[in-house]
């Protein structure tokens, strides 16, 4: 959940939360222009790896968690906390039930039919990205790739990894919300 420390900020302070926040100036030092710039194209580059996890070890690693991202891929369903990426081996449907009792909340795209494939009832929906463009723009909104493409300005490979699609994600969302 987006805390949004700066509006919190300017609104303690009581200043207009619709103003343009001032840049703050710093000295000219190329030294430390150049190491800032470094670390900030480090941190934009984060890699999050997808790890292979059995039924068992992935149910541990989620049960307490409020919320995760799922989405399908041909290379199978991929689920995600934000900071790690997890693929589950094994059958999918028994997956499925044990998540339920966990009443975990969802976030992802068209989870109607993820939940319907996997043979899911009863799922928590938190955001659904098909749901919340058709609000937007109703229309067809069935193919992630041309959502993505319409709302970010940015395309995304045919053949993205999960590391991609996460962030894919992660960002129209904000798109949307906007």
């Amino acid at each position: 959940r987006d805390l949004n420390f700066k509006t919190f900020e300017r609104s303690l302070l009581g200043e207009e939360l619709n103003a343009p926040v001032a840049p703050v100036a710093v000295e000219d030092n190329s030294e430390i222009s150049a190491l800032v710039e470094k670390q900030r194209a480090v941190l934009s580059e984060e890699v999050i790896s997808v790890e292979m996890l059995s039924r068992e070890a992935f149910l541990k690693k989620v049960k307490f968690l409020p919320q995760i991202w799922c989405w399908a891929q041909p290379q199978g369903i991929f689920f995600s906390n934000e900071e790690k990426i997890w693929n589950v081996e094994g059958d999918s449907s028994a997956l499925q039930q044990d998540l339920e009792k966990l009443k975990i909340k969802w976030l992802g795209f068209d989870l109607k039919t993820l939940w319907r494939d996997l043979k899911g009832s009863n799922p928590i929906i938190l955001w659904d990205s098909m749901l919340a463009d058709y609000v937007v723009r109703a229309g067809d909104c069935s193919d992630f790739y041309k959502m993505y493409q319409m709302h970010c300005g940015e395309s995304l490979p045919e053949m993205a990894g999960p590391e991609a699609f996460l962030k894919a994600h992660l960002d129209l969302k904000s798109c949307l919300e906007k």
